[in-house]
């Protein structure tokens, strides 16, 4: 099928204002009609029902529909030319749908068709090779990527919705958000002779069903850009914990400061200086000066480090202390709330073997109180305030920033209706908590 025919069915499909199916199929019909190539019944067919699928949802990803269409529409010698078409489509789309519209749309992408995976030792094979045949995608924040990344690996961000929705819409294309313009210039020489391994914190969401995530997005357009991609099984949180030496992290002249980017109040010298804290006989809040020290953690008996950050290593599994990681940022935007659950039976199965658990993130100010909180509220019949008020007694400089204090307020909520349950038998005494 000649490229001018793909280009015709799709300006077909998009028309000038995609109103419903009806419309985008007698525009269909009156191009297979009018072309001088010989078209099947099931190429007419699974075009058709490609576009009114787009039509009836009125979807601004009408990239995704070109996975479905026969070899021969999806040229892979022609892969500008149709996202060219399509991005027409979709600028269509976009102009047809409200802000609020868009959103939804946005989120309700879904990750076209199985991808591969490659595992950690899979990968770290490959860049101890030393071998060229493979592209690296980072698809997390620039901020996270500089904290700690795969060696070789070029960061990819499109973490925000606009980005997102002008990637959708054909505005930009993947290599124009890539840092740096070595990284740019990298991809681009690459990109058509390479695999493209991708990865994110977990790279979990695309094994399971769940909300969207911009490394689906990515996986997508390589997709129908014809790349062969792979994701990495567990992503980044997986990787550094078996290949730590092959991660990339910044070298500091000097220790830095420890401090809470969302907590200005809180003088950064008190909680530089600050030492690791017993909120319960079983339970530590600490930073992450604390957690790499061995000889502090025996003087506590910790035998458990539940790790409240994306990068930082697991420094003493080998000496038998067991570990978890709940991958956070301090930020404005973090769902921390959705770790709660894992947090508490972190700390319980501790806590019922007999061990001890440290708590920690970067400065043990903000992200790791606020586990300790909601941990006090579950477990006991404190009020959010009763339970801040406690841990602050006992570490004065915890300070969760606001968004977290939300989030508290609405474990609160939920215990207060019984969407969330406490346990029958509440594992604090209450003596502990009067103290």
């Amino acid at each position: 099928m000649s490229i001018v025919l793909q280009k015709d069915i799709y300006m077909a499909a998009s028309g000038h204002s995609f109103i419903n199916a009806e419309t985008c199929s007698s525009k269909l019909n009156a191009t297979f009609s009018g072309s001088r190539e010989s078209i099947s019944g099931d190429i007419r067919s699974r075009v058709n029902t490609s576009v009114r699928a787009c039509a009836e949802t009125k979807s601004c990803a009408v990239r995704s529909c070109v996975d479905g269409l026969p070899p021969c529409i999806r040229s892979q010698d022609t892969p500008c030319i149709l996202n060219s078409c399509c991005a027409q489509v979709m600028g269509v789309c976009c102009q047809s749908n409200s802000p609020s519209s868009m959103c939804k749309q946005l989120e309700s992408l879904h990750l076209d068709g199985e991808t591969q995976q490659v595992t950690a030792s899979q990968l770290a094979d490959r860049i101890q090779k030393g071998s060229d045949s493979f592209i690296l995608l980072d698809c997390r924040p620039f901020i996270a990527y500089n904290m700690v990344h795969v060696t070789g690996a070029l960061n990819l961000n499109c973490c925000d919705r606009l980005t997102r929705k002008r990637l959708l819409c054909g505005k930009i294309r993947l290599e124009d958000v890539i840092s740096g313009f070595s990284g740019k210039e990298e991809y681009k020489k690459k990109k058509h002779d390479c695999d493209i391994i991708v990865y994110d914190e977990e790279s979990s969401q695309l094994d399971r069903p769940g909300p969207p995530s911009p490394i689906k997005l990515v996986v997508n357009l390589l997709k129908q850009e014809g790349h062969t991609v792979f994701y990495l099984k567990g992503g980044l949180s997986s990787f550094q914990t078996d290949f730590s030496s092959l991660c990339v992290r910044p070298e500091y002249t000097q220790p830095p400061l420890l401090y809470s980017p969302t907590t200005p109040d809180v003088v950064n010298d008190e909680i530089d200086t600050a030492l690791i804290t017993e909120v319960l006989p079983y339970l530590y809040i600490g930073n992450y000066r604390d957690a790499a020290n061995l000889d502090c953690l025996k003087k506590h008996g910790i035998t458990h480090v539940l790790n409240v950050t994306s990068h930082m290593p697991f420094h003493f599994e080998p000496q038998g202390i067991t570990y978890k990681r709940l991958p956070a940022t301090d930020s404005g935007h973090q769902n921390l709330k959705q770790y709660f659950e894992d947090a508490f039976k972190f700390i319980e199965e501790a806590r019922s073997s007999g061990g001890k658990v440290l708590i920690h993130c970067q400065a043990g100010v903000s992200r790791s109180a606020t586990i300790a909180i909601s941990y006090i509220m579950k477990n006991s019949t404190l009020t959010m305030l009763e339970a801040f008020k406690f841990v602050k007694s006992k570490r004065s400089i915890i300070a969760p920033n606001l968004n977290f204090m939300g989030q508290l307020y609405e474990l609160e909520q939920l215990l207060n209706e019984g969407k969330v349950l406490r346990p029958k038998e509440t594992s604090i005494p209450s003596e502990l908590l009067s103290k």
